[in-house]
């Protein structure tokens, strides 16, 4: 599908591309809606379109188009300013919620690669990032206690028509259920909004039982889990 400079545009962006590449690849776009679960801004999807590598360096983002052209966008430009400080909040809000640690993965995210249908994830660390999430959930409720990253990739896909991830690798979700924990390996994740706003989520976890007996008794490789979050009415 070709993407055309969206209204009030085409001038702003005249300046980053030289040529626009309107038939090209929608990896990147599809990548941010499955994780998101929202439709991407007109102007976010033109510059995407083509992009097959996400980086950052210093004060700087760095996009590289699969025709060999390249963009810089920095400080001095206004939608680099917005991509530079929607970085610094999502740290901070990483803090907020998880702690040091998961601060620590979102600054050292360094690329986003895309080759083919496969997303490769870049974090500057030569080790498996861990996450240790607050919370408690009593003696028999079980909650999620830690997030495991290494070597993060996954496949651009759909489920039901809309943005999906498969085949994911490297991440691990540890659930702490009465006296154990228990690591579960993430393959699918999709999430986008119906007509009333409600967002529905799919977790796909790969399943514990081993293969053999899988094919004996039938069972899927990967369990679904699936969750609907509603929208909040204010009360009047």
């Amino acid at each position: 599908m070709a993407v055309c400079a969206p209204a009030g545009a085409a001038d702003e962006f005249s300046e980053f591309w030289k040529t626009p590449l309107p038939q090209g690849t929608r990896g990147m776009r599809i990548l941010l809606q499955a994780l998101s679960g929202r439709d991407v801004k007109p102007i976010t999807d033109y510059l995407l379109a083509g992009v097959v590598k996400v980086s950052r360096k210093s004060d700087r983002i760095i996009f590289q188009r699969e025709d060999s052209q390249v963009l810089e966008l920095g400080m001095g430009t206004s939608y680099g300013a917005d991509l530079i400080e929607d970085l610094e909040q999502a740290e901070q809000k990483a803090m907020k919620k998880a702690g040091p640690q998961a601060a620590q993965i979102v600054h050292n995210l360094s690329a986003i690669t895309l080759e083919g249908q496969r997303v490769l994830v870049d974090i500057r660390s030569p080790v498996e990032q861990r996450v240790m999430l607050p919370g408690s959930g009593g003696w028999f409720a079980p909650r999620l206690k830690e997030i495991r990253l290494r070597d993060l990739s996954m496949e651009i896909t759909e489920r039901d028509g809309h943005p999906a991830l498969k085949s994911i690798d490297g991440l691990v979700a540890v659930v702490h259920a009465t006296a154990f924990d228990l690591p579960l390996e993430i393959k699918e994740f999709s999430a986008f909004k119906d007509e009333d706003n409600s967002k529905h989520i799919h977790i796909g976890v790969k399943n514990l039982i081993p293969s053999p007996f899988r094919m004996l008794f039938g069972l899927p490789e990967i369990i679904s889990y699936d969750f609907i979050k509603q929208k909040k009415h204010r009360s009047r």
